[in-house]
């Protein structure tokens, strides 16, 4: 703080604009005239200028027959370590560029260009945890929905309503979920998927998040449950059986006819597909869970 001060006077700038040998001469009973107030942009320019000429400084003083006391406590100042460190430092940063250097846009960018996401996982043994499903109308392919976790789920990068471009650099706009599915089945170690986020989803997860804050859901099963054997669940591979009186867990109910749900004591941390209390009536009467309403995606959703 005292180096800053002191070369924010106006002696000190003024005398940067004469001979050195006549700045450090200057006898104590020579009182320099008030500093006014300095931008802090024109001291930055005037500790950078200073910073520069210290060496110069330091050979001014050297040449001087007699210096004073203050030009000798100067010297001694500025040939400190600490202070050569401090020199030095600033020379590195002052020469070198370290904002990142970014490629230039391309002329010919649509201004409409939707964010792309680049996501990599890792593929284990377990399923990736999440099904997909395929607007008959464009032919794109959206992630329907992410089961509690899993591999998807951990990673935080995958979200309902997602739309998959890219699996391992082969688009798949146009193609059947099935056909997807089966780019992953053949897939070894690192996935990379290419796809843009939904835009509404944060909104979405926060509302749900208070939701769950709300309400911690335990349910004790009243009837026998087999996916396998239920025709009307998205993705059966994805459900999860249960038999009259086990505890379960209720940890997505975001969909309001499949909730996501794990078995208690739980002894996997991947969740699966039960029916909710709204289809459980259903469900109960030795039935199916109702199709859903007009407008909402198909049923089947092949899981990855």
């Amino acid at each position: 703080m005292y180096l800053l001060l002191f070369l924010s006077r106006v002696h000190l700038m003024q005398s940067l604009k004469i001979p050195y040998v006549d700045c450090l001469s200057v006898r104590p009973s020579v009182r320099p005239p008030a500093c006014p107030s300095v931008r802090p942009s024109v001291r930055l320019s005037v500790c950078l200028t200073v910073c520069l000429s210290v060496h110069q400084i330091m050979s001014g003083i050297q040449k001087v027959h007699r210096p004073s006391a203050e030009a000798r406590e100067l010297y001694s100042l500025l040939s400190s370590p600490h202070i050569q460190a401090l020199l030095s430092s600033h020379d590195s940063v002052a020469q070198s560029d370290y904002g990142p250097v970014l490629p230039p846009l391309p002329d010919e960018m649509p201004e409409d260009e939707e964010a792309m996401r680049i996501v990599c996982l890792v593929k284990n043994n377990q399923p990736l945890g999440a099904t997909i499903r395929k607007d008959e109308e464009t032919g794109e392919i959206y992630i329907a929905r992410v089961i509690h976790g899993g591999l998807a789920d951990r990673s935080g990068l995958l979200h309902p309503g997602d739309m998959l471009v890219e699996v391992n650099g082969n688009p798949v706009v146009g193609l059947e979920p099935e056909q997807v599915i089966q780019i992953l089945i053949n897939s070894r170690g690192t996935i990379l998927f290419k796809v843009i986020p939904n835009a509404t989803f944060e909104i979405f997860k926060y509302h749900n998040f208070i939701l769950l804050l709300r309400c911690q859901v335990y349910m004790k099963a009243m009837v026998d449950y087999c996916p396998l054997q239920d025709s009307s669940i998205p993705c059966a591979n994805a459900g999860m059986a249960f038999s009259r009186g086990d505890l379960l867990e209720v940890v997505d109910q975001s969909d309001a006819q499949w909730w996501q749900a794990r078995k208690m004591p739980c002894s996997v941390s991947c969740a699966g597909l039960i029916p909710s209390q709204r289809s459980v009536h259903a469900v109960r009467g030795g039935g199916s869970v109702p199709a859903p309403p007009a407008g909402e995606p198909p049923p089947h959703h092949p899981h990855w």
